[in-house]
């Protein structure tokens, strides 16, 4: 792997170990240890009102230190200016454009792009980091497009963009790949780019996170975005222990965040971790 894995799983095992300590001692009329346990993530019908509430309780207050702060989850910093970040190279870049993501997703996605193009497949990252300012611009832009009124415009420019301040791409661990729109892949079922990625990106640590599930909540299936799973995971449960609709910035149409419940709905919505992914991670610590 091209990614130091030891922290972020240090970290999850020790949360894992806490929550699995409270539900044993929970009443019987709390979601059994079998429904609590989902796929990889803890993605199920529970997760959000059993952990977000576990999240909550004094003792686990105590114990879990969140990795990020509210303003990096919310998109809130200058990504040149940061040392967390580092420019992808422009070779990768569509245009040859100047695109950032955090230093360990940067290096994983080069790794990955120089393997590509060695099997002859050439990659291209049309969109990476965007910040609150950025995440705004392509809300409002759809905002004014859409006829619809109150929570149902909201969920309709959500069909395309995330609302400011809750999409992953704030965090530095999410691209956009060139030429993967749904419409493109489906129609060409010889798509080399797409089958390169759903055969290899798990090699390095990306995922495609909306995916065609139509069990979970959330954005369409998007087959240009994958997402950084080592750092990603960690920002998702630190976005749930942070987060509150209060925290929310103010943009056209945020008033409707809780009524659509885009935090169990839309921070959630995202696919199951594939468990090859897993095993991967487990792998190089055991190779350390």
């Amino acid at each position: 792997m091209y990614y130091h894995f030891k922290t972020h799983c240090w970290i999850l095992g020790i949360g894992v170990l806490i929550v699995g300590c409270q539900l044993e001692g929970s009443s019987s009329a709390s979601p059994s240890q079998e429904e609590l346990q989902g796929d990889a993530m803890g993605h199920n019908k529970h997760t959000y009102d059993s952990l977000h509430a576990l999240y909550l309780l004094d003792s686990l207050d105590s114990l879990y230190l969140p990795t990020f702060t509210l303003e990096e989850l919310t998109g809130q910093l200058d990504f040149s200016e940061d040392t967390n970040f580092r420019a992808i190279a422009r070779d990768y870049c569509y245009g040859s454009r100047t695109l950032y993501l955090r230093q360990e997703a940067c290096d994983s996605l080069e790794a990955m792009f120089k393997a590509a193009k060695k099997d002859g497949i050439k990659l291209l990252v049309r969109s990476a980091s965007r910040d609150y300012q950025q995440q705004c611009y392509f809300w409002n832009r759809d905002w004014k497009k859409t006829g619809k009124r109150g929570a149902e415009k909201c969920l309709d420019v959500m069909k395309i963009v995330a609302m400011p301040g809750i999409s992953r791409h704030h965090w530095g661990t999410e691209v956009d790949i060139d030429g993967l729109g749904n419409r493109y892949h489906k129609a060409t079922e010889d798509n080399k780019r797409y089958a390169w990625l759903k055969e290899n990106a798990l090699r390095f640590g990306y995922y495609q996170c909306y995916d065609g599930d139509t069990s979970r909540t959330g954005y369409q299936e998007e087959t240009w975005h994958w997402s950084f799973y080592p750092t990603g995971q960690k920002m998702t449960q630190d976005m749930l222990y942070l987060m509150t609709y209060g925290d929310i910035p103010e943009f056209s149409g945020c008033e409707h965040a809780e009524e659509i419940d885009v935090i169990q709905h839309y921070i959630l919505g995202i696919g199951s971790v594939p468990n090859a992914l897993v095993e991967t991670i487990q792998d190089s610590i055991r190779t350390e």
